[in-house]
Parts: C-alpha cells; structure tokens; sequence
C-alpha cells in the first residue's frame, strides 16, 4: 500500500480554502477535463486502474468536512466509484456529504472524464490525475509496459508536488487593489434549471498556430482578442438596441503560476489576468485589441505582478479576526463578496490548459482531449481551451441558451481560415 500524506486531517491551500467556502447549489467551481479514446473504454479495467493511482494523489483521496471555523481534508482509505456519464456536466455534487470525494470520474463510450472541485486542485493537477489514470488503464488494456505506477512511485517521497506554493511564496500582505468597476455581462436569463449548455470547436492547431503567427501573437493571445472582439460586437448590437451604456468588457484569464515560480505542487496554484478594452472609449479594431492584450501580457506576465496578489490572499486567510468567525456566517458573507467583487467584475473567462504531453507509447490510443471550464454562475458564458497533437478544442459552457458568443467567435475563426467541427449539448436537450 502507497504511503504518502500521513496526517488524518489537512488543511487546503490558500485557493482551496476560498473555493471550498464559495461552493454551493448556486455558486458551483467544479470542472471537466477528459479524453477520448480510439476503442471503448472498459469499466471494469478503469475501475481497477483508479484504485491503483489514487494513493499516489493524496490530495484527491480526501472527503472535505466542514469544521467550525473553516473546512479541512480528511484522508480516507475508500476510492470512488467509476459513473455512467450523462448530458449534464459539472453539475453540483455534494463533495461535501459523508463518504463522497471531491471528484468523480464518468465514462461515456470512448470517453474517460475527470470532474472536480477547485478546492482540491487547478487544471494542471487535473490534467496530472488525468493522463495517470489514462496511461494506467492503457497499460492494463493493452498489455503495455508498466511506467505510470514506476513515475508516480518516483515521485512519492518529494513534498513538494503537495505543498502549498501560495503560501511557500508569501512575501507578506501588500496594499489592496481598487475596486474595478461593474463589466459588462450578458442580459440573457439563466435557463430553468441547473442546465450546462456546452458547444465545442474542434480546429486544426497548426492552422491556429499560424494565423496567429501571422499577427506575431501566441495562440492564447489570438484567441483572448477574439473573446473580446466578440463581446464587443455583442454589446455594441445591444447598445443600438436600447440596452443601457457601454460598460468595459473585462475577462478572467486564469495564469498557471507554474511557469512563473518554480513550483511542482498538484494543488491550486494559479491567479488572473484581466484583459480588458473600454467601449465607452470607442469601437476597438481587432488588431488594436491583440495589441492591448499582447501589451498587458508582456507587462504583467511576472512573478513581481503576482506577489502581491498571492500576498493579499494569504493574508487573508491569516488574519486572526477572519480566522475566529464561524463557518456558517464566513461561507455566506464570502459568497457576496465574490459574487460583487469578482464575478460582476469580468464579461466572462478564457482558461487556456495549452497542449497535453502524454507518454509516446501512449499517443495512439488517444484521439483528443476537452477542458469544460467551471459553470459560469452569474457571467452566462466561459470558454475553456486545450490542445493535444493536431487538435486544439475551444469549448464554450453557458447557462443561458443563446448561442450568439459562439457563432459569432467560431464564426470570426471560419473567416480568419480555420475549419471547424462543432459538437454540441444543446442540439440533443432540444430535440
């Protein structure tokens, strides 16, 4: 048996602490990553492979209780069940009722999907649990050397892939940002019910590569500007029509700190960007949105940007006053905050995962990967981006039921030169 993490109970990171607070039936942080095979996924074999894996990742074989003053882990010695899939993805599931686990992994045909809360760990560490149990169970089915388990073993005895890199990295609290102002969000209702719309754009990434080559910007840049070019277009439709003054459009664009500090943790460790252009100002023209984009990445793309931020929220946490208040008046108090603070802040996210790196003796068995990003609660919309060899999947996850955000930015690609395959959830709800 593995052993690794010995102590009974833990506390989260600085990031899982605030997730943990947030989640609730209305304010869900739980998202979705999985790939899909060539050949249909055996249950009994990914069941088998699950239980293997899972000890190497202590921070994902946890239930998260609730304490008095603030929620903690607790280890267990249980290992989740593997589930039938469904059309809802990253709907609310008590990661919190006895017995449960903050993740869950669901089978679908060729597809294997992780889904999990944002208490225990950021997109990396997903991707990590991921290609762990996808390389173990493609060693299983198909009699292949066995590597995964040598890797994980390896790995075991280093601290540093479970610290806390927020903490690792606080310099002490800095000043407090000021408040951004209001942005605009779409004026669309959220459909009946818990629904996730989800609509995916699968593109060549060679070709994506070069068409934002051609404007000597990264792929992420590219398709930031598009993001905002789009909602731009969105507002100034709206505006014509009556709807209200033009408000900045603002966009959450979650940055792996990895490639910033040197850090190997599988728990949260990431913060935001905020690209954004002022419509009241006037209508940006494309190439002057990639040149804002490009000129706050280039300038804020640093470690001495971040400090602040990661001081701020470990201070926070730290202080004495916030630390004595119990659960039950903390949890709803940080919900309206963020709900003020930082979910009426931004138009919408863009969380790009870059390209997956899997094993070569692995690669043939593996047709693509997706990234669903976590509901977008009061925004309407969030896009999600992932690479893997020739394919890079946009997916765009909704609350609401129009679809202007994705034809209009998928639309803008086709012209631009891209071709597209659309797969979609909203289709199959309607018929």
């Amino acid at each position: 048996m593995v052993q690794l993490k010995t102590e009974q109970w833990f506390k989260p990171d600085n990031a899982g602490i605030i997730f943990s607070a947030l989640t609730s039936k209305h304010l869900i942080n739980t998202f979705r990553l999985s790939v899909t095979l060539k050949e249909p996924v055996q249950l009994d074999k990914l069941q088998e492979s699950l239980k293997e894996i899972t000890p190497y990742f202590p921070g994902f074989q946890v239930n998260l209780k609730r304490g008095f003053f603030w929620h903690f882990f607790e280890r267990c010695k249980q290992f989740p069940r593997v589930e039938l899939d469904g059309q809802e993805p990253c709907i609310f599931f008590n990661a919190k009722r006895r017995g449960s686990f903050p993740f869950r992994i669901r089978i679908y045909h060729c597809r294997i999907a992780l889904e999990v809360s944002h208490a225990i760990t950021d997109g990396t560490g997903a991707i990590e649990f991921l290609n762990s149990l996808t390389c173990r169970y493609l060693e299983k089915r198909y009699q292949l050397p066995i590597n995964c388990i040598e890797k994980l073993s390896s790995q075991q005895l280093d601290p540093a892939y479970w610290e806390d890199s927020f903490s690792k990295y606080y310099k002490g609290k800095f000043h407090e940002p000021h408040k951004e102002p209001k942005a605009f969000q779409l004026p669309f209702p959220n459909a009946k019910g818990q629904h996730y719309w989800i609509t995916t754009g699968y593109i060549n990434s060679q070709e994506l590569y070069k068409i934002a080559k051609s404007h000597g910007v990264s792929v992420g840049v590219y398709l930031t500007s598009v993001y905002l070019y789009t909602l731009q277009d969105l507002q100034e439709e709206l505006h014509q029509s009556g709807y209200g003054k033009k408000k900045p459009i603002r966009l959450d664009f979650p940055v792996n700190l990895r490639t910033l500090f040197p850090s190997k943790t599988r728990h949260n460790f990431f913060l935001p960007l905020h690209p954004v252009i002022y419509p009241a100002l006037g209508h940006y023209t494309f190439e002057e949105i990639i040149h804002e984009v490009q000129c706050l990445v280039k300038l804020q793309l640093t470690p001495k940007y971040f400090m602040p931020m990661i001081g701020r929220n470990v201070a926070a946490a730290k202080q004495q006053f916030l630390k004595h208040i119990p659960l039950f008046i903390k949890a709803p108090v940080m919900r309206k905050i963020y709900r003020q603070n930082a979910l009426q802040a931004t138009s919408g996210s863009i969380s790009n995962l870059g390209r997956v790196q899997i094993g070569e003796s692995y690669q043939k068995y593996i047709e693509h990967y997706d990234f669903i990003p976590s509901y977008p609660n009061s925004r309407g919309v969030s896009c999600g981006i992932i690479s893997y060899q020739n394919v890079c999947a946009i997916t765009f996850g909704k609350s609401i039921q129009e679809t202007l955000v994705e034809r209009n930015f998928f639309g803008f690609l086709v012209r631009a030169g891209c071709q597209l395959k659309i797969d979609s959830n909203q289709a199959e709800r309607a018929s």
